[in-house]
Parts: structure tokens; sequence; C-alpha cells
């Protein structure tokens, strides 16, 4: 295949992943929940700086630099709107997203040849679960970008360093004078240049790791098929070209990672793997009881302490052991597969089978049993797993649904023109066998059904449950001539107000302070059976009155729940407490339990 023919297919496949996430992004009601996060992330580097709040925080910061990036990029073209923060989350992972096209084409090509790269990067565009990730707004589309670069270059180590043509069922697109079943050049085979396409993979690695830890197993995975290829005489390769390889992989992790944790002091080991895996350290030293831990003016009716934590406690209904945790495993990769291209790679793997292995198709086996494995073990030890975790398994196994669904093709038209004509099956079979390249026009047709079978959960409007923190959003961004500032329980109307937004765990803080105007929640949440339920009712009898609810109980479907915007009155609740305000027992906060450390 001419390489502008993998450039027009690649200009279309982009044209078709921007056009999917534009229309998934603009039906989709808010973010996720954790793209507020990244949002607050971003929202701190634009007040206080890049340095200091990375410095500070823990969570990892490639996406949420990203996002501030885009940020600054928005207002500079179209000027600061109320919602442009949301703009920028749902841009920011769209853009990579879309971005992820091409590795993973390119990857595929190098795997299953051009025509089934096509169909599998085709499948990839609009795959539910990866079309979604940038209406979500967070940082798995970058961890993925970032991972298919790694992904695709460290394949292209392996392929270059054998010197053959990808799978022997499908000719490279820079070997077109080899036969069908694919010939190896045993002079080839140790290509000194092969090492350095390890440069950019310990790039992409660091860079993924900078996002998600989930790249992690992929670097497992390369250590193992290095030294599994080692133990196998046919395909070792000299301790010089082996050191070189490793080198080079080291340099391009180095190159990333050294000047991050020498910018946030990060020297320790200890510190580092904290750093990478997004874990605060427990602080050293007790903190200090707060004023809220030790005034009875923070006590509820019955002296029960008031509680400031940032999510409603429930009952937990994760399932933990490995036995719960394969079932679980197994349900998450059919959603992340799409169910109808997950059973067309079981197909598609299966007819692969009967191919010659190459280093690097075995590499690609090697991951995909070792992320398998990681999944399940988490799965059995948080009793949590989501469909989003497991699309670097996607990633691996689209070259095998796009070649499933090439073979499933051929073979219905086969059949289809021996009902018609059992004189002309025989030479249609020969001719596809001869000549991969040759699909016919009823593969091609399964390939747009099987596509077209996804856009009915792709399209849906995500989050349609949250309406009523979108209106509320809405409402404030229109109520600005009142000003002041806004304490949310959720966050949601932060990205769509235009005003300064709180966290509720710092209320404490913020609850006397003048310039606070609204206070947004949830209906339900004051109606729970716990002390932070008890705790808002408190605060919206001593200091709140109701000004606004969304959606409108006439307009509101089952599913969505109703947010209610409450007017704020701090010299009320400023006098409150100074009229309740009496030291505890002596000794009775002794007992308050002090965080020693966030793990987020």
């Amino acid at each position: 295949m001419k390489r502008s023919r993998h450039i027009l297919a690649i200009v279309g496949l982009l044209g078709l992943s921007c056009l999917v996430q534009t229309v998934v992004v603009r039906r989709a009601t808010t973010t996720a929940l954790d793209g507020v996060r990244f949002a607050r992330y971003a929202q701190e580097i634009d007040e206080q700086g890049l340095l200091p709040t990375v410095r500070a925080q823990w969570e990892q910061p490639l996406f949420p630099v990203w996002v501030w990036v885009v940020h600054e990029g928005l207002e500079s073209l179209v000027g600061n709107s109320p919602s442009i923060w949301a703009t920028s989350v749902q841009s920011a992972a769209a853009a990579a997203s879309v971005l992820s096209v091409i590795p993973l084409y390119l990857l595929l090509v190098r795997l299953v040849g051009a025509p089934a790269a096509l169909a599998g990067t085709l499948f990839y565009c609009l795959l539910p679960e990866v079309s979604r990730l940038g209406a979500d707004g967070i940082s798995d589309s970058t961890h993925l970008l970032f991972f298919c670069v790694a992904f695709w270059a460290t394949v292209e180590y392996f392929w270059r360093r054998e010197g053959r043509a990808g799978r022997s069922v499908c000719p490279d697109m820079d070997s077109p004078g080899e036969n069908a079943r694919g010939s190896r050049d045993i002079a080839t085979r140790y290509a000194p240049g092969a090492s350095f396409w390890l440069l950019p993979t310990g790039v992409a690695m660091a860079l993924a790791l900078l996002t998600r830890a989930e790249v992690l197993v992929l670097a497992l995975a390369f250590w193992v098929g290095l030294c599994a290829f080692q133990l196998v005489p046919r395909r070792r390769q000299s301790w010089t070209g082996l050191g070189t390889a490793l080198a080079c992989w080291m340099l391009g992790l180095a190159a990333v990672l050294g000047p991050y944790f020498a910018s946030v002091g990060a020297l320790q080991p200890q510190s580092a793997l904290a750093r990478v895996l997004g874990r605060r350290q427990p602080k050293p030293v007790s903190a200090a009881p707060t004023m809220a831990e030790t005034t009875t003016a923070w006590r509820l009716a019955d002296g029960e302490r008031t509680s400031f934590a940032e999510k409603e406690p429930g009952i937990s209904i994760r399932r933990r052991g490995y036995a719960a945790a394969v079932s679980q495993f197994v349900r998450k990769l059919s959603d992340a597969f799409g169910y109808w291209i997950g059973a067309l790679a079981l197909f598609g793997a299966w007819r692969l089978r009967r191919s010659r292995v190459s280093i690097s198709e075995r590499f690609v086996q090697i991951f995909f049993v070792l992320y398998s494995l990681a999944a399940i073990a988490f799965a059995a030890a948080e009793g949590y797993l989501a469909p989003r975790h497991l699309l670097p398994l996607v990633v691996a196994g689209m070259g095998a649904a796009g070649y499933g669904t090439l073979e499933l093709g051929r073979e219905v038209t086969a059949w289809y023109v021996a009902r018609r004509n059992p004189l002309d099956a025989w030479p249609v079979l020969q001719a596809a066998k001869r000549s991969p390249r040759c699909q016919p026009v009823g593969a091609w047709i399964l390939v747009l059904l099987a596509a077209a079978a996804c856009l009915p959960q792709t399209l849906i409007r995500h989050h349609s449950s949250r309406l009523g923190h979108r209106g509320a959003g809405e409402w404030l961004a229109g109520h600005k001539v009142a000003g002041g500032t806004v304490l949310d329980t959720q966050g949601w109307t932060g990205l769509y107000s235009g005003r300064h937004t709180y966290r509720y765990t710092q209320g404490p803080a913020v609850l006397s302070d003048p310039e606070l105007a609204y206070l947004v929640m949830e209906k339900r949440e004051p109606g729970y059976d716990s002390a932070r339920s008890r705790t808002l009712a408190w605060l919206i009898e001593v200091a709140a009155r109701p000004v606004a609810e969304f959606p409108q109980p006439s307009a509101r479907r089952p599913n969505q729940q109703a947010v209610v915007v409450y007017q704020w009155a701090p010299e009320r609740f400023a006098r409150h407490l100074a009229a309740e305000t009496a030291p505890f027992p002596v000794g009775e906060y002794e007992h308050v339990r002090v965080d020693r450390g966030v793990r987020r």
C-alpha cells in the first residue's frame, strides 16, 4: 500500500474522530465528576502559577496542565465565558482522543496490515467507551494517546529488530515485493537502527505515566518480552544490541521524568513513586485541631460534630475476591469492546492463530496477558473496575477486530456467491487468499454495519441525570449582578457559572466569608442518615434560604436529581458563631481523628 493511501486513510479517520467527538461533547449535559477535579487543578495553575501548583498537588500533572494550556488558548480566541472551564476540560480530553487515532493506525498496520488496520481504527473511533472520554473531560484519553505512541514504537522496535514484514498474511506497506506468506530476511533481523525506536518509547511511557499509572504494565511487558526472547536462540540478540536498546529506553524515560522529579523535589525513590502513582505521602506530624473541632458553635443539636466530608458515606456494594474479580473483568471488558466488536475480535484472534507469530505479535500477547492479570488483581483488591480502565486492552485487540471482520466478510461473500453460482465461489476465495489487499465489497459492507451498530450507544446524551447542576450553573451565570462566590457540594456549577466556587471540604474556612453568596447542593443530600447530611441541614437552618431549583418538578425525569440553589447569609452565620462559641470540655477534642494523608 502506498504511503499516500496511508496518509489519506489517517486524514479520513481523524476527520471521523473529530466529528464523533464534536457531536458527543455537544450532547453531553456535564462533564464527569472527575472532570471537575481536573478543572480545579487547572484553575489553581491559572491563579497560583504552574510550578507552585504542581509542587503542591499530588495528582499526576500532565492532563491538568494540558487543560490549562487549552483554556489559555480558548480565552485568547473567544474571550472569557461562564462555561469556558467546562469547554476547556472537554476540549482537552477530546483533542487527545482524536490524536490517538494516528499511532493506533500505525500500530495496527504493523500487526495486521493496512486493510484490517483501517477497519480496526474505524471501530476505535466509534466505540462508546472511547468516544465518551471527551465528554467526560477526564485524563484517560491523554493517557491513551501516549500509551498508543509507546505501544506503536515498541512494536516498531521488535518488528525492525526481526526484519519481518508484519504478519505473514498481511504484507507491510514498505515491503510490496514480499509474498503473502511473508519472508524473513535473516541479514536484517537485528538491524542496529531498531534500538533507537525505544527513545520515543521511553518518552511516551514517561508522559503517559504523568497522566495515569496503567502504562507501567506496558513497561513490565517490555521487560518480560526482552528477557523471554533472550532465552530463545533464534530470537536472541547480541548483548551489545540489548544494552543499546535498554539505554535508549531509559534515556527516553529520564528525559521526561528527570526534570519533573527535580522540579517537584521528589529525589527519593519513595517520594518519586508516590508522585507517579498520584499518592500523597503521610504527614510527618499531626495537624492542630481547627476551630470547627474545638468549639461548640460547630456542633449539631445533639452534640454531634459537623462533617464536611467530600462524599456521602454509604454502604459499600463492592465485591472483593478473585471469583468476583474475574466475573467483573469479563463484563467490563465486554463493555469496553462494545460487545459486537468484541465478538469480532475473538473471531479475528481465532483466525490469526494459523499464522506464524513474530516477536512483535508475541509482545502484544504478553502485554494482553499481563494487563488482564493486573486488572483482575486490582478488581479483587478494590472491588471496583470500570470499562475505561481496560481501554489499553481495546487498543491491543482492535487489530484482531478489524481482521476478524474482513475475514468474516470474505466468508459471507463466498457463501453468497456460492449460493448464486457455485462455479464462481472458488475463484473468489482463491483471489482473496492470494492478495489480502483485495477485499471483496461484502467484507467492507460488514465493517460498515459493525461500525454503525456502535452509533446508538455512542451518540447518547451523557450525564443527563446531572441536568440540574448544569441548570444551576447557568442560573448563577445569569445572576452575576449579585456577585459573590459559591460553595458547591459537588462542584459542577463552577464549570458553568463563571463564579469562584469552593469545595465543600473548605466549608469551615469559607462559610463566614462575606463574599460567599450561594450554597448549592442536590435536594436529596440533607436527607441521608449521616453526619454530613445533618450538617447540610444545619447550615440551611442557620443561614440559607432556597432561591431556585433545577430541573423544575414538572419537567424533571425520574433519573434526574433535583439541585437547589440557596442564598447564603454570611453575616447571619457569623452572628450564630459568635453567640454559640464556647470551648469543648477539657480533653474532648483529643479524640478527634486527624487525617494523616489523602490518596487521590
